[in-house]
């Protein structure tokens, strides 16, 4: 729910902070349902873009067995493909800035999808004391990633 994105449909996608190159884990078991990984180096949208470039970001996104789906985006690397199964943990891209970004981070949603489009759900994070969701601006660093 920031000024500009995360917001409406959006509201609890979350923005990691992360250098670039850092390996992304699904977050629960899945099935790869999802992948664009067309913007590379010498792209002007592989290291951040102005709105121009929105439709640009490489991204995983993994269907979930309870209909939700979970994406990963600003990859600079996808290290797996569409109809591969995933475990919780298993790596599924490589941070960087590609799309619309200012800079390197994992934008990570997880999303309940319709015939009307997804909606994002509220993320609950074993390693954020009390109600699991972590706030604007609050570090948040993970314990259970390899």
């Amino acid at each position: 729910n920031c000024g500009f994105s995360h917001t409406g449909s959006s509201a609890y996608a979350f923005d990691f902070a992360l250098v670039r190159g850092t390996s992304l884990h699904a977050i629960a078991d899945g099935v790869v349902s999802y992948v664009y990984d067309l913007t590379g180096p010498g792209d002007p949208c592989y290291d951040g873009g102005g709105i121009e470039c929105a439709t640009r970001a490489n991204i995983v996104r993994v269907r979930h067995a309870d209909g939700t789906s979970s994406g990963y985006a600003h990859l600079d690397a996808v290290l797996v493909s569409v109809g591969a199964t995933v475990r919780s943990g298993t790596p599924v891209g490589r941070s960087g800035s590609s799309g619309y970004s200012t800079g390197p981070h994992a934008h990570v949603v997880r999303e309940n999808c319709g015939a009307s489009g997804c909606v994002s759900v509220p993320l609950m994070f074993a390693d954020v004391p009390g109600s699991g969701v972590p706030i604007t601006g609050q570090v948040v660093t993970s314990g259970n990633c390899p």
